[in-house]
Parts: structure tokens; sequence; C-alpha cells
């Protein structure tokens, strides 16, 4: 079994995603891994952000795990000489991992799909019927709709199917379950718009689909497939500003697991459930579409989550947020939820409250086993106060900035305008809240200022993501402005 090198190594993992983005850590801290983050937000935040140079590279670490070969529109090269031999790793993972044969829909051989609608007819998903309104049809299917803060910076849609595979070569059917999550937003970190164009359901930056299914074997039950704006296959997915990453290796950065590439496959990936704490709902789209209005939807998601593999760290979140009843109809999540390990003081519940868990968790519980099958260092470490405090990260989080490892989480994470309470004191942000909890401040991050400018190296507009992407370096500010926007769009 031929495994990335990233994962040979111990993996650090600290950060997270809700159903797609952050964080996984494999080498130590070196100060040259320091320089490109920018995330085009509604509001200039106070303090300049930190603009590192590699993120979501922990399962692909080279060229800052990015694709090579990019042409001058942005997106990746698909052919000729220029195209990353990765590309074509890609359609060997498709062509490898097709779609199941499900009884009643879609096709009688399984099939390699080339659009999103040939994947959800394949596998089940209802259509819109002609005289039903979108949010009616989401209402009847249970999809939910919401804003991703923190780990995506995304307005995004929700839906997931059980489906019957049907049995091969004399084998039982086997029950599996498959959800897509579609992308909405012009550009990352705009609230207000991206949930609009989720509301709306039209123009979709991109959809990631996630699928179990038991007849690929112990771990390697969990699959991922990409589709573009125009609803067709890629072989890539762009999750932040600074560009195209590999698929499926981008989706392990959270989902956990490695890639093998001797079977063309993820390997001990898991599904992510929803925490309704730390995204946003409409709050004047109507009822329906309020966290009120969704909660049975989340719930009946979350459920279909826990019959898939997941960590006994993620089934303790799970049975937490639902008192041990996420199957029971009706069931609504609880606030402010905190593992019993982390109740001890009103110190230990605030600070996994506003620390640890808007940006470490949802990535770190699902990243579990390293290749060898030991539990990874990074998973023990958020699991009890005890761990997290032997646990040496300040390097990873305020020397090389390698942590939190998504562009939209450290945004969120470093920025003094969303404040954190933590037994009664505020923080201006996260990152101070976390800075005081290791018995410093922003002084003691030697690197800090210099990798809030973007104005260093050989190549400043790549830190902040190319004009192909709409941003530029301002030479000036030292920060990363949207070069295609209006005269009201915020710098970073």
């Amino acid at each position: 079994m031929a495994l990335s090198e990233a994962r040979k190594i111990s993996i650090f993992v600290l950060l997270g995603a809700a159903a797609f983005p952050a964080c996984q850590r494999a080498t130590e801290p070196s100060s040259d891994r320091a320089a490109g983050l920018a995330v085009a937000a509604d509001s200039a935040p106070a303090t300049p952000l930190p603009v590192p140079a590699a993120l979501l590279d922990q399962i692909y670490t080279a060229n800052r795990g990015l694709l090579k070969g990019m042409k001058a529109d942005g997106f990746p090269a698909t052919d000729g000489p220029d195209m990353d031999p990765l590309v074509a790793e890609a359609r060997r993972y498709y062509e490898t991992v097709r779609l199941p044969v499900v009884a009643g829909h879609g096709p009688a051989d399984s099939i390699v799909p080339n659009t999103l609608e040939e994947w959800k007819q394949a596998l089940g998903f209802e259509a819109q019927r002609p005289d039903e309104d979108r949010q009616a049809f989401r209402k009847r299917t249970g999809v939910v709709v919401y804003y991703n803060r923190n780990e995506l910076g995304l307005g995004r849609e929700l839906g997931c199917v059980r489906f019957t595979e049907a049995g091969r070569h004399g084998e039982k059917p086997s029950h599996g379950i498959a959800c897509y999550v579609a992308n909405y937003g012009h550009g990352f970190g705009e609230s207000r718009p991206s949930l609009e164009m989720s509301i709306q359901g039209t123009e979709p930056r991109n959809t990631v689909c996630i699928i179990y299914r038991p007849s690929l074997g112990a771990g390697y039950e969990i699959q991922f497939y990409v589709f573009g704006a125009n609803g067709r296959r890629q072989e890539w997915a762009q999750l932040d500003t600074l560009g195209a990453r590999p698929h499926p290796m981008v989706c392990m950065n959270c989902h956990g697991g490695d890639y093998d590439s001797e079977r063309h496959l993820a390997l001990n990936a898991r599904f992510l459930p929803l925490d309704p704490n730390l995204v946003d709902f409409p709050t004047d789209a109507g009822a329906d579409l309020t966290r009120a209005g969704q909660e049975e939807r989340i719930r009946a998601v979350n459920a279909l989550a826990v019959e898939t593999p997941l960590t006994a760290a993620q089934q303790e979140m799970v049975a937490g947020l639902y008192g041990n009843a996420v199957q029971t109809s009706g069931q609504t999540t609880a606030e402010h939820w905190v593992p019993e390990a982390w109740r001890a003081t009103t110190e230990d519940h605030d600070f996994y409250d506003g620390v640890v868990k808007p940006y470490c968790t949802t990535c770190h519980l699902a990243a579990q086993a390293a290749t060898d099958g030991r539990t990874l260092w990074s998973h023990k470490v958020f699991q009890t106060p005890t761990a997290f405090n032997a646990a040496s990260l300040v390097d990873y989080v305020c020397e090389d900035f390698s942590m939190p490892n998504a562009q939209p989480t450290t945004h969120a994470f470093w920025n003094t305008t969303r404040p954190v309470t933590i037994a009664g004191r505020a923080f201006p942000s996260a990152a101070d809240a976390f800075l005081a909890h290791e018995g410093i401040d922003r002084s003691r991050c030697t690197n800090l200022q210099t990798v809030s400018r973007c104005d260093r190296g050989p190549n400043p507009d790549r830190l902040c993501g190319d004009g192909a992407n709409g941003l530029t370096c301002d030479r000036q500010t030292g920060r990363c402005v949207n070069a295609r926007a209006s005269t009201t769009s915020a710098s970073l």
C-alpha cells in the first residue's frame, strides 16, 4: 500500500470545517512556511490578519498543497504537457470508486458520473417537482441551508439520502448513505451575499459530495466526488482564494484519513456531523429557514451520519448535542454543549466552547488513525484539558502559522472583530484567548507582524491568491485587496 508521505509521519491537525475543509499537521514547525492568505470579508478587520503561505496542505504537501499547471484564467490545465499528474490520478480515483448500482435508480451497471445530476439520479435523490418552489422542495426533502462562517466562508446547501446497493457476485445488498453540499458565494467570507445566494440556490461555486459504501471494504467505506459550477465532474476543488487543490486529497485535510495511491481510494476518512452552533442561518427569509425551522432537517442529517463509521469523539459530540436522542424525531440540539471532560470549571467550558470547538474539533475529531492504526496525538490533544495543556501548540499557531490550516478559519481565528469571552474575561479574538491560555500575548508571536503583510517574497500577489481569483497585494498597506470589487468591498 502506497500512502502519502504526509501520513507516514505523526500528523498534527488543528482546526475544523463543518462538512468539508481544514487541517492536518505532518511536520515540525519551520520559519519558512509562513507566507499566503486572504479572505474577502464583509468589513475590514481592525487588525491585519496573518497571510500564511501554505494552507490545506497536510495530505498533499508539495507546491503549498496546490495543483501545478494553472492556466491564465486561474483554473488547472486538464490536458496537455502542463497538466499536473494529480489530475490524471483523480481520474483513476473516479474510475475506481465509480457509483454503486442502486435498485430502482440510475443505470444497471456501475458508472463514473460525469455530472452532478447523474450522481444524484443514480443514488435516488428526489428531484424538484414542476409545481414546487425551491423552499418547498428543500423542506420536503430535508435539505439544510446555512452559512459556514468558520471553515469555508461560503453559503451552503446540504442534502442526504439513504440507498441500498445491489449485491454483486452473490453478495447481499448493503445500505449506504450519500450527501452533497453545494457551495455559494462570489467571494470567501462575504456572509450576507453568500447566504442570499444559497437561499436562492443559484450560481453554486461547486458541489462536494461524500458517500458511505460498506461494499468497498473496511477503511475504504467513505469516498468523495467534486462537481464544478456547471455541474460537471472535476478532478480538483477550490475552497479558498489560493487556488485549486487535488481531489480527493483536499477533502481529507478535514475528513481525516489518507490517500491509498495503490488502490486509488481514500482510506479511513469520516463523515462530519453538523453542529448548528458553528454555522449561521437565515433570519429574514421565512421561518422555515431559521435554525428553529431547520432543526428537524439537521437532526435527520446527523442521524444518518451516526450510521457511518464516526470516531468515538464524533459520536460523543452527536450524543451530547441531542441528549442521546438523535434518532428521535423532533429532538433539537443543545447550545454551548462541550464534552464532559471540559465541564469541570467555567474557564474550561468557555475555552472549549469559544476557541477549541469553533476552530479545532470539526477536523480533529474526524482525523483519528495513523497509517499503522495508532490513534494520532493530534486527536488525543482535544479530549481533555489536561491533554490540551500538556501539548505545545504555540509554534503551530503563532510561529509558523500552519494552524488553523484553512484560510477562512485563520481569518476568523485572528479577527479582532469577533471577540471571545472566557470565564467573564473578554478577548478581542479567539487567537488572543488561546495565547492568554498559553500565558503569552501577540507580542510573543515573533513572526506575526511580518506574516500579517502580503508585501513580501518574490510574488506578493500569489500570497493573496493572485489576479485570477480577484485578489492582489496592496504594496502600500501590505493587505490583500479585491481588485474586482466595488469601492464598498473590504480589504484584508
